[in-house]
């Protein structure tokens, strides 16, 4: 137990030790461990300034598509920037250059940049930023079907799953050439551009093979027959792990030599050299002896796969140099990358000869630079021509993969030595259409310009190289790689940005129109203070005349509808958005025009009928429920519309951007806005909003003689052309947005504004003449009216007209319709009342006739009845009836009584009684006046014998009618004659 507790203790006390990153051979230090991590998952340019202590402030690395989202090590991007995939080669220089690109971009210009390793993923495997701190290899060589793959997503590397990528960071010439001229030729990759480092690939010796073989240095000590056996037995074949192990048992089961054991694993089986557990082994030709006198011996060459820019077999063959490969990897016997670095590790520490193709600049030649044994030697063949090198890309490439020897030989025209070669890049045509961004300028971005501008030092990957032979003794770790590649870009940031296109880096900031905002702001904030405290008075006086004859569940509706416009106006006004406050918008918007609009249009509409009807001198017939049914339909479209419109395209997010110079710094302007992908669900609720008022508008012009007599009316058709006006406004700017003349923000400031106003007009118009009605209190008059009809032809209806002079002007109807109307003194009518025969009418009312007291009534047109104390003048019969309709239940009435019992009052006999029963309105149809005043004041003897020979006349124009007798009026009071 005390040795456990000191074993945790010893434990904890060097663990305390690492404090910092740096601190830990390889790795990063997480709560005094050290961990094998990346110390650069953050970024490099960030870590490396905090360890310097350096006043340059660098960002997090921007997130790619391989990071969680919630990931801590990185930070999303400013700009919404089509992700970057870059797809190395399998060799080391490759991926160093994709990593220096992959960091600029990234942590430099916010662009999320990935490593394509040719499986189609975009995972951190592979990455600079993998926290994991591998060192992978790719699978490809020259992926061009990735750049093409990319190309037909115009850039968009998420829309497959196959392998994609944007750029190849490193092409030799000669690189599957025709691969790429047909790429060309179809547009998928734009002009190849040189990546600023020169490459010379070749054949070479280490230099204690130079010194032992001087001849060997150069194709002319190389050729003939007469070295065929000295070469195979200095140039001998290597050996893998478990053939040596094979060869060699006791040799591994001893563990003292060669092989310190026998390989676990696969990839130790099939190594030509692990440090300090297998050295590597160099054997002869099984044939060594036979092919020495027979003068067939062959020694061995490492070359490479074919997919690489490698002409072995053509050389040796057509140079008279009896080498070849004897690699594991097939069509041409080669070897992998990582095969060949062990081979010549092997040599060196076998102190073996060896020949080996090799290209400059790499690792392998700067770790063994300084080596006075195996520093890299070149063999020299003959000097490259135009015929050669032309031969070679247009026929040689095609063939050095063939299965058959003779074709991978070809022709002695290309076996001449490697040119010194300027290496390129390939980029996707996919890059620069999703850099473009559409032709936003704003959404441009930098990664097209960057990486087609970016032109690396020849000396670069040499420095680099360098600096990991020195870093932690020269053993090649992962983490030597990223520190020491991590430290160059550091060292070189400026000169590597100076490559970036001007304006680059951006920053982002969100803009707004300030005065058309602020005004927005108010305009919405004083139209929902005026709307909240019209809905409290229209509560308050709820039971005012004022309001009870406007109705109060229109204008509740209405009330509600501004309400709801008030908030999507300040909601159109915001300065930032999002989807959601996007769709809010639209919501609130057609919500609250169907709101406001449809109770004007029901309204409207039956002004117009009751209109017609009173032409006509017809009862109009109205449904109590009308208005309930109409809104509730409307309400549903619209519903159903906006539901429609989110589910299959959603108002977003849409901001309109401008680059804005700033001295050195560049700044994207933001303004908010939004929009659908398609405008037609915009138009078609512009187009609903249109119809409804278009119709509101046209059934108040048609209805513009009885709106002269309803002063409630008139405020309705006030308000109509109200809401008409602004919605042209609206239409104007809508029309501007379409054709791109105005940007999103700005029409939605617009209609912010417009919507403001629209409330608040509307309620001034509307609303305001009914609070100061009910405000003063006004006390009313009741009218009473009442109405016969005479016959079945409507252009023969009359009155009954009361006078003070008594004139004798009745004619005395079948049907009977009386009303009350309750006026105040100011004139300005509130209710009326109406009671109706058995036929089932309903009421009518908010007669909007303009009443005034007049003492010589009798010698106008209109007819003139007595009110209590008064003689107040009404309109024609067709004009009185011209009224708008109450829909709801009458709450009072007021009404005259029948025929029959006014002439009971009268002193009317029986039988004088019986003859008018006919047409006397039954008393089911009557009530007697809810303030029980009498009536007697309004007829008089000489009126009562009037009655009775008009109801003898009518009795046998009945009669007459029904014999199908044609009937005419005899001269009457003024000698007037009406046809029937």
């Amino acid at each position: 137990m005390r040795l456990l507790f000191l074993s945790l203790l010893f434990t904890c006390t060097y663990a305390s030790q690492c404090q910092l990153d740096h601190e830990c051979k390889e790795g990063v230090c997480r709560d005094g461990i050290c961990e094998k991590l990346n110390p650069f998952s953050k970024g490099c340019l960030q870590t490396l300034a905090g360890r310097n202590l350096d006043a340059e402030h660098y960002n997090l690395r921007v997130c790619n598509s391989a990071d969680g989202k919630e990931s801590n090590d990185c930070i999303p991007p400013k700009f919404e920037y089509d992700e970057v995939r870059i797809a190395p080669g399998n060799w080391e220089s490759s991926i160093l250059i994709a990593w220096i690109y992959q960091i600029i971009l990234s942590e430099i210009y916010g662009v999320p940049t990935t490593i394509e390793m040719g499986d189609g993923k975009s995972g951190q495997n592979g990455s600079f930023y993998d926290p994991d701190n591998r060192f992978l290899y790719p699978s490809q060589v020259y992926p061009i079907d990735a750049l093409i793959e990319a190309s037909r997503h115009d850039g968009d590397c998420s829309a497959t799953s196959k392998p994609c990528a944007h750029i190849l960071p490193e092409v030799w010439d000669g690189g599957n050439i025709a691969g790429v001229k047909e790429a060309r030729d179809q547009g998928h990759l734009l002009n190849i551009e040189s990546n600023g480092i020169i490459g010379g690939m070749g054949y070479y010796i280490p230099a204690h093979t130079a010194d032992a073989h001087p001849s060997f240095a150069s194709f002319y000590g190389l050729r003939g027959d007469g070295n065929r056996a000295e070469l195979a037995r200095e140039f001998k074949i290597p050996t893998t792990w478990k053939m040596y192990c094979e060869l060699f048992p006791l040799d591994c089961a001893a563990g003292e030599s060669v092989a310190k054991r026998y390989p676990n694993e696969t990839d130790e089986e099939n190594s030509y050299f692990v440090r300090d557990l297998y050295d590597g082994h160099f054997r002869l030709p099984d044939n060594i002896d036979t092919c020495e006198q027979d003068g067939d011996c062959i020694g061995h060459i490492v070359g490479p796969h074919c997919s690489w820019t490698t002409y072995v077999e053509n050389q040796m063959f057509h140079n008279d140099i009896h080498l070849s490969s004897k690699g594991p990897v097939e069509p041409n016997n080669g070897y992998s990358y990582s095969s060949m670095i062990e081979i010549w590790k092997a040599a060196n520490a076998t102190k073996s000869h060896v020949l080996i193709w090799w290209w400059t600049p790499d690792l392998l030649l700067e770790e063994f630079a300084e080596s006075q044994e195996f520093s890299f030697h070149r063999v020299t063949l003959p000097s490259p021509t135009e015929e050669c090198l032309n031969y070679r890309s247009e026929v040689l490439n095609e063939l050095k993969c063939s299965a058959d020897t003779n074709e991978r030989k070809g022709e002695a025209i290309g076996s001449c030595d490697y040119a010194v070669i300027p290496l390129r890049k390939l980029i996707s045509a996919g890059l620069r259409t999703s850099s473009l961004s559409g032709g936003e300028i704003a959404l441009e971005s930098p990664a097209n310009t960057f990486l087609k501008q970016i032109y690396l030092a020849e000396y670069s990957l040499s420095h680099i190289f360098r600096k990991i032979t020195k870093f932690d003794e020269g053993d090649r770790t992962d983490l030597a790689f990223r520190e020491s590649l991590c430290e160059w870009v550091y060292e070189n940031v400026d000169e590597l940005t100076s490559y970036a296109p001007k304006g680059f880096p951006r920053e982002k900031k969100f803009m707004s129109y300030a005065p058309i905002e602020y005004t927005g702001y108010t305009l919405g904030t004083i139209a929902l203070i005026l709307s909240v405290t019209t809905a409290i008075c229209t509560f308050i006086w709820r039971d005012n005349a004022a309001i009870k004859s406007a109705q109060l569940n229109v204008l509740s509706s209405m009330v509600v509808g501004y309400v709801i416009a008030s908030i999507s106006s300040l909601l159109h006004a915001l300065v930032f958005t999002s989807d959601a406050l996007c769709t809010l918008q639209e919501w609130t918007l057609h919500l609250a025009y169907s709101l406001e609009l449809v109770p004007i249009l029901i309204k409207v509409s039956a002004i117009n009928r009751l209109g017609r009807e009173a032409r006509l001198f017809r009862r109009a017939q109205i449904d109590p429920n009308r208005f309930r049914k109409f809104l509730s339909s409307s309400l549903a479209i619209i519903l159903l519309y906006l539901i429609h419109w989110t589910l299959f395209d959603k108002p977003k997010r849409d901001d309109d951007l401008e680059v804005l110079e700033e001295g050195e710094t560049t700044t994207v302007a933001i303004y908010a806005g939004c929009s659908s992908s398609s405008p037609v669900w915009a138009i078609m609720a512009l187009s609903w909003e249109s119809i409804i008022l278009l119709s509101s508008t046209i059934l108040a012009y048609q209805s513009r003689e009885v709106i002269k007599q309803l002063s409630e009316s008139k405020w309705l058709t006030f308000l109509v052309y109200s809401h008409s006006m602004f919605l042209i406004v609206r239409l104007v700017v809508q029309i501007l947005f379409f054709s791109k003349m105005i940007l999103s923000s700005l029409t939605s400031k617009i209609t912010a504004i417009t919507l403001s106003l629209e409330t608040i007009c509307a309620i001034l118009i509307y609303f305001l003449p009914k609070f100061l009605i009910a405000y003063r209190k006004e006390e009313v008059h009741t009218i009473q009216y009442q109405t016969h009809r005479t016959s079945m032809n409507p252009s023969h209806f009359r009155n009954t007209h009361h006078s003070s002079s008594n004139q004798r002007r009745h004619i005395v109807r079948r049907s009977c319709f009386k009303t009350s109307v309750n006026v105040p003194i100011r004139g300005v009518p509130h209710v009326i009342r109406g009671s109706l025969s058995a036929s089932g009418n309903i009421d009518v009312s908010a007669l909007r006739s303009r009443v005034s007291e007049s003492t010589n009534a009798s010698n106008q047109k209109n007819q003139t009845v007595k009110s209590r104390n008064s003689v107040v003048s009404m309109p024609r019969p067709q004009s009185i009836l011209e009224s708008s309709i109450y829909m709801g239940e009458s709450e009072e009435e007021e009404v005259i009584g029948d025929i029959e019992s006014l002439l009971k009052k009268k002193n009317v006999n029986n039988s004088q009684l019986s003859d008018l029963k006919e047409t006397s309105p039954s008393k089911e149809e009557t009530a007697k006046d809810k303030k029980g005043e009498k009536l007697d004041s309004l007829v008089s003897k000489s009126e009562i014998e009037l009655l009775k020979k008009t109801v003898e006349q009518l009795q046998k124009e009945n009669q007459d009618m029904k014999k199908g007798r044609k009937v005419s009026f005899n001269k009457r009071d003024e000698g007037s004659k009406a046809n029937t």
